[in-house]
């Protein structure tokens, strides 16, 4: 009498979570995941050095649809949250033509600039060579 052929049992494929994220995407899923997870600490590394502190979040979501005894369709998401910058307030104006300004057009200016002092006669000292002269009195 022969022996009877043994049958290899049909593979197990995945038992750890990393194998199966893995295989997801052709292995492209994993890398995107070591990039976001790059992107990210870069993002929080810099955002803690200029405010003291930083949070972000990286999450995974893997949907699995079954197709009765068929293939089990796996489909991955990658959410990233990055810690929010503050920014500041602008005070803005509403002009007639419904568009933002920096001062209220409503306002008059007073026309207000540079003038010249009498007496005095106006020049640039940047390239001077002339001696610096006391201001303010004795008692500086």
């Amino acid at each position: 009498m022969s022996k009877p052929e043994q049958q290899n049992p049909p593979p197990e494929g995945t038992k750890t979570f990393p194998d199966l994220l893995r295989m997801l995407e052709g292995g492209e899923l994993i890398e995107d995941l070591a990039d976001e997870t790059r992107d990210l600490q870069a993002k929080l590394s810099e955002h803690a050095a200029s405010h003291g502190a930083a949070k972000g979040k990286l999450t995974i979501t893997l949907t699995f649809n079954h197709k009765g005894k068929g293939p089990v369709m796996v489909t991955a998401e990658i959410a990233v949250k990055s810690p929010k910058v503050n920014r500041s307030e602008t005070a803005t104006w509403l002009t007639p033509g419904n568009n933002l300004a920096g001062s209220d057009p409503r306002q008059m200016e007073l026309g207000m600039g540079p003038r010249a002092i009498k007496g005095e006669v106006v020049r640039d000292v940047a390239d001077d060579d002339a001696p610096v002269r006391e201001v303010g009195g004795k008692g500086r």
